[in-house]
């Protein structure tokens, strides 16, 4: 029985991680609406997503279970540090699209894979195994597919590059943010809410200081723009987010990263549909590596947790036995 449970614990944490890896791919609808169409600054979009997120949960926890919101005075330095790496995560990013051709800034930020093998093995003490690193690099290699990267011509800036890779570093550290909180005894939900309660003070404070966010708060008022504030807070960031915290909780960091790439698949293809962007042969090449990626990954985790719960089991039968 408790296999089963530990096996399906598994598999749902990585269809949570799948499912709000999609959800992220459909972003790129809304923060264009808003940021093209209605003209509010990048930042500020970054902004008023975690602010009506946070809002959002704030509100479902006091009414369903406020107990979530205790936490102990001495992890406060802990909540702030991941909510600043949440935003630096976006500024990062958002800095480095302004600068560098968007595919290429985007497919930087996917290096994070590759820092959360690297800070689970001090961490977490996760192997890394000649499977797990083919997984990676077929990520890596679906993703330069995908963006169009080995074909295409990007405008290279020594800053923007370091800016997207950097976004990959505080995405990685962010997502590592709810395996150390979950040992630390937190609910995910707990978790999820102080990141970004944090990480929209840390955004407000920077864009009070660098644009107008009182007058995009006014803006609100609209009702286009509250709808699709509202939409990109809540469908699009609380449930996904919620949904990846589920997933590190109960699945392998690294594991949960190599699924998040999926979000630059599901943004190639809304870009095809919405946005009548070209989709060819080797982007499509490029999406099936990806998937493909994920599969080879969770195979082998999945092995893993059969032969370690084989391994628990065989112990406690030696345990029982006669002296």
């Amino acid at each position: 029985m408790a296999e089963t449970s530990d096996g399906t614990r598994h598999g749902r944490a990585v269809l949570c991680a799948l499912v709000g890896a999609v959800m992220f791919g459909f972003l790129g609808i809304f923060t264009r609406y808003l940021h093209v169409d209605k003209g509010v600054a990048s930042f500020d979009v970054a902004t008023l997503r975690l602010l009506l997120a946070t809002v959002a949960l704030l509100l479902v926890l006091v009414i369903v279970e406020r107990a979530e919101l205790r936490v102990h005075p001495r992890d406060l330095p802990f909540f702030i540090l991941f909510g600043v790496f949440k935003f630096l995560s976006d500024g990062t990013l958002f800095f480095a699209m302004g600068q560098i051709n968007i595919s290429l800034a985007t497919l930087l930020q996917m290096t994070a894979p590759y820092y959360v093998m690297i800070l689970s093995l001090f961490l977490f003490r996760e192997r890394i195994t000649a499977q797990r690193l083919i997984a990676v690099m077929m990520t890596f290699v679906g993703c330069m597919l995908v963006t169009g990267v080995l074909i295409g011509e990007s405008r290279l800036d020594l800053l923007g590059v370091v800016s997207a890779l950097l976004s990959g570093l505080f995405y990685a550290l962010y997502l590592l943010g709810g395996r150390v909180g979950t040992r630390r005894g937190y609910h995910p939900v707990t978790l999820l809410f102080y990141y970004f309660l944090f990480g929209t003070v840390s955004a407000m404070l920077f864009t009070a200081l660098t644009s107008d966010l009182p007058g995009t708060l006014v803006r609100l008022a609209e009702p286009d723009v509250l709808g699709a504030a509202l939409f990109l807070g809540v469908g699009l960031t609380l449930i996904p987010y919620y949904l990846y915290a589920y997933a590190t909780a109960n699945a392998s960091t690294t594991l949960v990263s190599m699924v998040s790439v999926v979000e630059l698949v599901v943004a190639t293809l809304v870009g095809y549909v919405f946005f009548d962007e070209v989709l060819s042969a080797l982007n499509i090449l490029g999406i099936s590596l990806v998937l493909g990626s994920i599969v080879v990954a969770d195979v082998h985790i999945s092995r893993r947790v059969r032969e370690r719960r084989a391994q628990d089991a065989s112990t406690d039968q030696d345990g029982n036995g006669p002296d």
